[in-house]
């Protein structure tokens, strides 16, 4: 259900921006970005096996364009995430739940794929991205046939991130792009002895970009 929460109000948010906006071409390097993302991910424990499990969330951010020809973009914003796993505890199944909140720098590049621009093919580029980004978790659910147990605050970490897809202009003020995005922490989140990070987190994504 948070799941579906999350990714509805991403979309509720950018269908509302997009409507109070108008078809007119506007010369805004702002632009306002939504990506829902879905894929797997691992989870590196101090002193135990390594957990493999779901990762789903999305990105809100703002992007501005850099240079003459706008071809680059730095965006900011905040991120959720949530990783989902089954486990083993104390020799009783568990399931695991991590809700995670990041604060996303990216670079974003766009190359155009066809070089002829009275045809509608350069209206599709191709895009790589790569970024940083401090990440703290928030949220850690556990729950087993004896009892479920829950925790806040579990620490800050860092890591880096990095895209690839195709972007499609379907009009001067809207975008959107399809592909790939990973993620693997660089530090580990301590507390209470116990050492954890995301690692090898590889989602597909789907990203909604409005002109400002």
């Amino acid at each position: 259900m948070k799941k579906t929460i999350i990714l509805f109000a991403l979309l509720i948010t950018s269908i509302t921006t997009f409507a109070q906006t108008n078809t007119d071409e506007k010369d805004s390097r702002f632009e306002f970005v939504a990506t829902p993302k879905i894929g797997i991910a691992k989870i590196n424990y101090s002193g135990a096996p390594t957990l493999n499990g779901n990762v789903n969330g999305g990105d809100i951010l703002i992007a501005y364009k850099l240079g003459k020809s706008r071809k680059w973009d730095v965006a900011t914003g905040i991120s959720l995430t949530e990783f989902n796993a089954n486990s083993i505890v104390n020799g009783t199944a568990a399931s695991l739940k991590n809700s995670y909140i990041r604060i996303p720098v990216q670079f974003t590049a766009e190359y155009s794929i066809f070089k002829d621009a009275s045809s509608a093919n350069s209206k599709v580029a191709f895009i790589i991205g790569l970024g940083a980004y401090a990440n703290h978790l928030y949220n850690q659910e556990i729950e087993t046939f004896n009892g479920d147990s829950e925790e806040n605050n579990l620490g800050w970490n860092f890591g880096l991130s990095s895209q690839l897809g195709i972007k499609l202009h379907l009009t001067d003020i809207f975008n959107v792009t399809v592909g790939l995005d990973g993620m693997s922490d660089l530090t580990r989140m301590k507390k209470d002895g116990l050492e954890q990070k995301m690692e090898n987190a590889n989602m597909f994504f789907l990203r909604m970009g409005f002109k400002l």
